[in-house]
């Protein structure tokens, strides 16, 4: 499913829409662990980001996918994780 187009646009519209829609969050994969280091993680490209769910109405919450993040194109892709 590599390669396949989940999000463009402006990241933070779509974050938006996003948290008011669905009540999920963006995060870098990652955070919380020993040994994260925001800035590093800042500095890839592609950065990894995880959705966490907030909110479900009928079903789970916590971690959704990871998707790779392009900041200069503000274009999201699946990944095999």
């Amino acid at each position: 499913m590599r390669g396949k187009r989940v999000l463009s646009g402006t990241h933070g519209e779509h974050a938006r829409h996003c948290s008011k829609a669905a009540g999920m969050r963006l995060q870098l994969k990652g955070v919380g662990t020993d040994g994260f280091d925001a800035r590093k993680a800042k500095q890839k490209e592609p950065r990894l980001v995880e959705v966490v769910l907030l909110k479900n109405r009928n079903g789970r919450t916590g971690d959704g996918p990871t998707l790779a993040y392009y900041p200069r194109f503000g274009f999201f892709e699946d990944t095999d994780e």
